[in-house]
């Protein structure tokens, strides 16, 4: 990536969410790695649209959550970072090619971050209700999360930029 493209995709606020999806994945790996040998044998690993557990399979897989959330925040990351490898609705010339770089990235951003929180969400669910606990609350949250994807890029796409695209 050009210097020029660097400075777009990295004004102090992105560096702040960025470094708040890589303390979400964090976050991920010491809540499962920290109530692993807490859990059960069997752990829900599915749940209904009524938010209660449909099927069971071996604690485990309580590290899936953690691998995928690091799988999709290093993609999602290298992503955001070079937006010249995405595709535009307009051709891409040296005169609009900042602004539409800083709104790429400031989408892979957001939506990163949100993903990262949906993933936290998650294995909070598996892990209070793998101890019998109330997890209706958390529901709630997820579906709040799962619903502010579609805001965050309604956010991104009409908020003003420093240059408008062309």
């Amino acid at each position: 990536m050009a210097k020029d493209q660097e400075d777009v995709v990295k004004p102090a606020r992105m560096k702040i969410i960025n470094q708040a999806s890589i303390i979400i994945v964090v976050a991920i790996w010491l809540l499962a790695a920290g109530f692993f040998r807490h859990l059960p044998a069997d752990v829900p690993i599915h749940f209904n649209w009524q938010g209660a557990p449909d099927h069971v399979g071996s604690k485990k897989l309580i590290f899936i959550l953690p691998v995928l959330a690091t799988l999709l925040n290093l993609l999602l990351g290298y992503l955001a970072r070079h937006p010249e490898l995405h595709n535009y609705p307009v051709k891409i010339t040296k005169a609009n090619s900042a602004s539409w770089y800083e709104r790429s990235a400031w989408l892979l951003f957001i939506v990163r971050l949100i993903v990262s929180a949906i993933f936290l969400v998650l294995t909070l669910i598996v892990i209070v209700s793998a101890l019998r606990c109330q997890s209706d609350k958390l529901f709630y949250l997820l579906t709040a999360l799962v619903l502010a994807i579609p805001a965050g890029i309604a956010w991104v796409l009409i908020r003003p930029l420093s240059s408008k695209p062309s």
